[in-house]
């Protein structure tokens, strides 16, 4: 299998379409996720059909779905490279019409996370560069196409599967299953359905207290956004629309409920016609970011307020005031970093003398959720609930902490440069 191979592809050029990104605004609460003066900045371009970002190595994964790739754009980079290649169909195999990765995450030990069209499944990828397969049927029948996915702390993966990596969506002679699902994976490797009844379950996420699950479905006849109850047996009930999105499908605003994020605040921030629609937790439409192309999917980065957004050929990004769910503000940092001792510290325990490897994790997939360190610099507290961290910033903090008592700590606050020496420590 090839894969991991960086070369130079898709240079920016001139904006060739006719539509500027814009943000437009219904609602003066969204001034406080969206700066007035905020640029949507395009990044890169020339995909054939750009999906599932994640904030991976200090750098943002996505998917290119029909193209079998997974792409990788570094922030100050003018270009995106390949990554992986092939992404989701590791063998030809006839019968697919979108054979590639699509939705991607990360989980608590910095392992990349796919899910698989092409091999209808949802896949681990291990620090050798092996995939292991966490789920590939349910009750003895293959998957459809694994679509999106959406973690809690405890490690459960939650997914959706709507077949359209097959060549004739339901019609098709692959498909095995007889219902689109929504399914939720154990740390044991057990799976479960949790909702059966969706035409085309999309889109999937949490909200931050991981009480509310939101999936959207991609259906022209019903596009909506589904809000669910959270059992404490991980099942789901009191199903009910969100987000009725059928007003806004019109010729000139592509696309259907697609990706979706939640942020730090319980709002979603949700592709669908248009581009990204910002959607209060009561379900009230804020504004939407207008990318004039169909949006698949978007994720937060670099330090949780900067989102980046999927769009047709297109990668874009824009600066929020808000961050995603689970991303650590600078308060919650630093009073970690002075409350903790260092043998105690998380930071710190996470921490090994041979970065970029991480630690070898005292336990496997989702068992024993300890704050454990991320590869190559990405996070370092849980598996959505992190700040990302360089190498060179890593092995800082183990020799800061264990120099420097609390006090210390709270002197470097008063630094000027992003916090002086606690830079080091956390781009917050």
């Amino acid at each position: 299998m090839k894969r991991l191979l960086p070369f130079l592809l898709v240079p920016i050029a001139a904006f060739a379409a006719d539509f500027t990104p814009r943000i437009e605004r219904l609602d003066p609460q969204l001034d406080a996720l969206l700066a007035p003066d905020a640029a949507i900045e395009k990044l890169a371009e020339g995909f054939n059909w750009s999906e599932g970002p994640a904030w991976f190595q200090n750098s943002v994964v996505f998917s290119d779905v029909p193209e079998n790739v997974i792409f990788q754009w570094k922030p100050g980079a003018t270009a995106a490279e390949v990554f992986m290649k092939p992404s989701g169909m590791l063998k030809p195999t006839e019968g697919f019409r979108e054979q590639g990765s699509n939705g991607l995450g990360v989980d608590a030990q910095g392992r990349l996370l796919i899910c698989q069209h092409g091999e209808r499944r949802i896949a681990r990828v291990e620090k050798d560069g092996s995939q292991t397969s966490l789920a590939d049927t349910f009750e003895g029948k293959r998957f459809n196409s694994p679509n999106d996915l959406a973690q809690r702390k405890n490690g459960e993966i939650y997914f959706t599967d709507p077949p359209y990596g097959l060549k004739g969506l339901n019609k098709s002679p692959l498909k095995e299953l007889d219902f689109n699902g929504v399914y939720r994976l154990t740390p044991d490797g057990n799976v479960s359905a949790v909702i059966k009844d969706l035409t085309f379950p999309n889109g999937i996420g949490f909200s931050p207290d991981e009480k509310t699950l939101y999936v959207a479905v991609s259906d022209g006849q019903a596009p909506r956004i589904m809000a669910y109850d959270v059992q404490a047996d991980g099942s789901v009930a009191n199903g009910r629309v969100f987000f009725d999105a059928k007003s806004l499908v019109a010729p000139d605003r592509k696309g259907l409920p697609d990706g979706l994020k939640v942020d730090a605040q319980g709002n979603l921030w949700a592709t669908g016609p248009g581009g990204v629609l910002i959607l209060s937790p009561n379900g009230k439409h804020l504004g939407s970011i207008l990318t004039g192309q169909a949006t698949g999917n978007c994720a937060w980065g670099d330090d949780g307020g900067t989102l980046y957004i999927t769009a047709d050929r297109f990668l874009y990004s824009v600066k929020t005031k808000t961050k995603g769910a689970g991303w650590k503000t600078k308060p919650e940092i630093a009073h970690q970093l002075i409350a903790a001792p260092a043998s105690s510290s998380p930071m710190v325990q996470g921490l090994s003398a041979d970065f970029p490897s991480a630690p070898t994790p005292k336990s496997d997939f989702g068992r024993g959720r300890k704050k454990q360190g991320r590869d190559a610099g990405d996070c370092f507290l849980d598996q959505r609930d992190c700040v990302p961290l360089a190498p060179v910033r890593q092995r800082f903090v183990d020799r800061r902490q264990q120099r420097l008592g609390g006090e210390r700590l709270r002197q470097h606050f008063g630094r000027t440069q992003e916090f002086g020496d606690l830079e080091m420590v956390a781009r917050v």
